[in-house]
C-alpha cells in the first residue's frame, strides 16, 4: 500500500474441502489456466498467475487442496491525471509567481494572495487524496507524500513571497524619507541663495547712495 498508485498486489485463493477428503473429492488443477472468460477491469492490470495443487492430513485423512495466486498492478491513469498533473501544475504556478516583478499598483500583494490561493487549494487537495488513498498504519502511501512535499514547498515559496514584500515595503519607506530629504535640502538651498541675494542688493543699493 505505500507505493500506492504504483502498487502491486498478490492475491491467494484455495480452495479445498473440508468435509470430504482426497478419496471422496479431488480437486484438480487446470494448468495452463484458462482465461476465455476472463474480463480485463478498468483499475487493474493481470500481471502473472500461477496454480498449485497440494495435499494435507486431518483426522487420518487425506484432502486436496488447490491455491490459485494472482498477481495484479494498479493502473495509476486515473490518479495522476486527477491528482498529480494538477497539483504539479499549481506548484509550478505558486513557484514562477515568486519570481514575477514588483510594480507600484500593488503587484505585491497579489503575489502573495497567489500564494495563500495556492496553499488553500493544495490543502483541498489533500483532503480529497486522503479519501482516495487506502488506509494503512504503516506508513503514507506515495502519493500523499507527493501531495505533502508540493505543500511544503508551496509555504516556502509563500513565506519567500512576505519576505519579499516586506524588504520591498522598507525599501519604498526609504526612498520617499530619502526624496523627501532632498526636498527640504533643494528648499533650503534655495531659501540661502535667495537670502543671500537679497542682502548682496541692499548693500550694493547703500553703497550707491552714500556715493550719490
Amino acid at each position: 500500500m505505500l507505493d500506492f498508485p504504483y502498487d502491486t498486489q498478490q492475491c491467494t485463493l484455495s480452495y479445498t474441502s473440508w468435509n470430504y477428503n482426497a478419496d471422496e473429492i479431488d480437486v484438480t488443477a487446470t494448468v495452463p489456466i484458462d482465461l476465455g472468460v476472463y474480463m480485463e477491469s478498468n483499475e487493474w492490470t493481470l500481471r502473472n498467475y500461477t496454480v498449485e495443487r497440494s495435499e494435507y492430513t486431518a483426522d487420518g485423512d487425506r484432502y486436496a487442496n488447490v491455491d490459485y495466486t494472482i498477481k495484479i498492478t494498479r493502473k495509476p491513469s486515473y490518479y495522476v491525471n486527477t491528482f498529480v498533473s494538477p497539483t504539479f501544475l499549481i506548484t509550478c504556478l505558486s513557484i514562477i509567481g515568486v519570481f514575477s516583478p514588483f510594480n507600484e499598483v500593488g503587484g505585491r500583494e497579489e503575489r502573495v494572495t497567489l500564494g495563500l490561493t495556492t496553499l488553500l487549494t493544495m490543502a483541498v487537495v489533500l483532503m480529497i487524496v486522503a479519501d482516495q488513498m487506502p488506509k494503512s498504519s504503516t506508513g503514507m502511501p506515495r502519493l500523499g507524500l507527493f501531495v505533502m512535499a508540493e505543500i511544503g514547498i508551496s509555504v516556502l515559496m509563500d513565506e519567500k513571497r512576505t519576505c519579499a514584500r516586506q524588504s520591498f515595503s522598507k525599501n519604498k519607506s526609504f526612498g520617499c524619507k530619502k526624496e523627501r530629504y532632498r526636498e527640504l535640502f533643494v528648499i533650503k538651498f534655495e531659501h540661502d541663495c535667495f537670502r543671500q541675494q537679497s542682502q548682496n542688493e541692499i548693500v550694493q543699493q547703500q553703497q550707491r547712495f552714500r556715493t550719490g
